[in-house]
């Protein structure tokens, strides 16, 4: 789901749930397997897991980093979806995260602007 195209996120939630617990397409043993963000060495789209070692809440992002090596970066204009709660409670644990990662100023960045970017594997 990417914004503002949200109209049928919550139905691919839905069926990508059901995938999942089905272990189905993408989430099957022949599917793509999440790639540890410890192992991030190039762009594109990923399923990235990791532990989350850091959490940021400022002014003019949050930011969730996994392994010290990814920083999934929500800026203002999509907190209205996130549960402020919920985000800080990641601390410590293993999430997963569906994103396009690039690299910005030496950093390994993903843009997190739906909580359906984020999963508790």
């Amino acid at each position: 789901a990417v914004p503002p195209n949200l109209t049928q996120a919550e139905c691919l939630a839905s069926a990508e749930a059901r995938a999942r617990f089905a272990e189905l397409g993408l989430w099957s043993a022949a599917g793509i397997a999440p790639l540890s963000a410890s192992d991030i060495s190039s762009g594109g789209f990923y399923r990235v897991q990791g532990r989350v070692t850091e959490i940021t809440m400022g002014k003019k992002s949050w930011r969730l980093v996994l392994d010290n090596r990814l920083a999934a970066i929500t800026y203002p204009e999509h907190w209205h979806r996130f549960d402020r709660n919920r985000y800080e409670s990641f601390k410590g644990q293993v999430i997963e995260l569906q994103g396009w990662v690039y690299n910005r100023r030496g950093e390994w960045r993903l843009k997190l602007e739906t909580p359906y970017g984020v999963e508790r594997p």
